[in-house]
């Protein structure tokens, strides 16, 4: 399926290279001698998201929730058999929006390692900081050679001495899965205050253990898990205007909508249908959720771990197109 033109990162002052969508690609940390210092000062002032916002809100078409659970049923059906040879491999949740009763689960709560999935609970833990003036999005923070995380991003790229506000680092967090940017959040918020986040709001498997690419952590035995049914409760608090207010449900709502990475969850819907979303790999970990803005818009999720990354995202796109091509029918 061919990518969206889901919006573009505008930098002044530099050329911001190397965009990469699926969270939390393994890689090497780049290292110090690798990440050159620079007095120069670039303020990177567009908002990357904006655009794809203002796209989807200008066409969003009909919302109208309707009660079905037959629809459910066949939903689960239509799931289960996509899945049966990955059983034990693969959560799945399907969500109504806006009052709608349609849910479908199969090993929803079960903990998964998170990859970039946590992201969003960073990202709800910033909202509700800002939203209670323990901070201001337009905070600035200019970056180190020791704060460039491998994997995905581009900032790292950038090097040394680029300034960004904490909103352009939410930005780069999830609608390009920057694992410095996200870094530099977790610095600013601390991982308790991500946690407590997580249990404010429900997200009962949700922890945060480690920092992104943090080789260290990983080998001394901290991870960062979630399960579907939480990514879910947030792509819902999203959907519903609930992620703390309107306002910050439709900064999350654009940036999701300008997710780089567009294999996956967009494979099983038709050209034309918007889809706000976000995607975490790690070797043999991928996974994808989003809010599909069909004529009765819904959240799905599909997590997956033990199985072969490029097998798991077509299975991925395969659960979403039997979902798509149940509520259409």
């Amino acid at each position: 399926m061919a990518a969206r033109p889901f919006g573009s990162v505008l930098v002044a002052g530099a050329l911001c290279v190397g965009l990469f969508g699926c969270g939390g690609q393994q890689a090497q940390e780049p290292s110090g001698a690798e990440s050159s210092q620079t007095s120069e000062v670039v303020i990177y002032d567009e908002r990357p998201y904006q655009e794809a916002l203002d796209a989807w809100a200008s066409g969003s078409g009909d919302t109208t929730p309707h009660d079905d659970s037959q629809k459910s049923q066949e939903i689960q059906q239509a799931i289960e058999s996509v899945i049966a040879p990955y059983k034990g491999s693969v959560s799945v949740v399907v969500s109504g929006v806006n009052g709608s009763d349609l849910e479908c689960a199969v090993d929803a709560e079960v903990p998964r390692t998170s990859a970039s999935m946590i992201k969003l609970a960073i990202l709800a833990t910033l909202f509700d900081a800002a939203d209670s003036r323990t901070l201001s999005l337009d905070e600035t923070v200019t970056t180190t050679s020791a704060d460039m995380a491998g994997g995905t991003g581009s900032i790292q790229s950038m090097g040394a001495g680029s300034t960004f506000t904490l909103e352009e680092l939410a930005g780069y967090m999830i609608s390009d899965s920057d694992n410095t940017a996200t870094n530099l959040l977790i610095d600013r918020l601390g991982m308790d205050a991500v946690n407590t986040e997580a249990d404010k709001i429900g997200l009962d498997q949700t922890v945060l253990e480690r920092k992104m690419m943090d080789e260290d952590a990983m080998a001394a035995g901290q991870e960062n898990y979630t399960s579907a049914e939480d990514v879910a409760t947030v792509l819902r608090l999203v959907a519903e205007g609930r992620l703390i207010n309107q306002q910050y449900s439709d900064m999350a709502k654009g940036y999701l909508l300008a997710q780089s990475d567009v294999d996956g969850l967009l494979d099983g819907v038709p050209e034309g249908v918007d889809v706000a979303h976000k995607t975490g790999t790690l070797t043999n970990v991928e996974h994808d959720g989003g809010i599909v803005y069909a004529d009765e818009p819904y959240v799905i999720v599909v997590m997956t771990e033990g199985v072969p990354n490029d097998e798991a995202t077509t299975l991925i796109g395969d659960v979403s197109a039997a979902v798509y091509e149940a509520m259409a029918a």
